[in-house]
């Protein structure tokens, strides 16, 4: 849960926000700055709501209809609509990880990057059982599908209305020795934005390898990704 307060015009939060496999995200005071609301200060509300604004706080705006028009009203009316989203985040969250992990994979497969080099990315029960050539071909082999699944999440809401693959529980079955529970407690959490109706999180992991290293993306109000990047 969030609160938000607004002060000398600007917006400020603390509370948490649990993103799944990208982290838990907390601002436990309003000066901390692991979760911010950026570009949307009390006078482009104002503005917006005047101007009936369509793109950035289109879905913000009948939640600014309902309050009064104030400081005081208007950090109330993101705090109800920024807690609404992430309640809904939260019954979705397993297409908003498979959207990350396949974004992930993705990324591994087209730069062959030799993941089994990672000490933490292999589990104990298969080190030292397949050598280069067999990781290699493992990654040729399942290309296609890989390249599918990822296909299923570009420019798709992840918020149900889309059915997808389970992209974690395919994942693991190309991938049996690959660490992924390991990795998913590795994640670093590393700040969290609002600006309107979009969100942006980004996130490290700490084998220090660079399987995610400041991977970003920024969510819309159907929890699509709509900017991935991945150091």
């Amino acid at each position: 849960m969030l609160s938000i307060i607004c002060k000398d015009g600007k917006f400020f939060v603390k509370g948490s926000i649990d993103l799944g496999l990208a982290g838990l995200y907390t601002s436990d005071t309003f000066e901390d700055n692991k979760i911010t609301i950026m570009y949307s200060s009390y006078d482009e509300l104002c503005q917006a709501l005047e101007e009936g604004d369509i793109f950035l706080f289109e879905p913000i705006l009948p939640y600014l209809y309902k309050v009064e028009k104030s400081e005081t009203g208007f950090a109330k009316a993101l705090e109800i609509y920024y807690n609404e989203k992430l309640e809904e985040l939260g019954k979705h969250i397993k297409e908003v990880d498979n959207c990350l992990w396949i974004n992930l994979f993705e990324n591994l497969l087209d730069c062959s990057y030799p993941f089994w080099e990672i000490k933490e990315a292999i589990l104990p029960e298969y080190k030292d059982r397949y050598d280069e050539e067999y990781y290699e071909d493992l990654y040729g082999k399942n290309s296609e599908r890989i390249y599918e699944m990822f296909e299923a999440f570009v420019d798709q809401p992840n918020n149900g209305t889309v059915e997808k693959p389970d992209v974690e529980a395919e994942l693991r079955k190309m991938f049996p020795m690959f660490n992924f529970d390991g990795l998913r407690e590795t994640i670093k959490p590393e700040n969290i934005a609002f600006s309107g109706k979009y969100m942006s999180f980004q996130c490290s992991d700490a084998w220090g390898k660079e399987l995610l290293c400041g991977a970003y993306d920024e969510l819309d109000e159907e929890f699509t990704f709509t900017d991935w990047h991945n150091h």
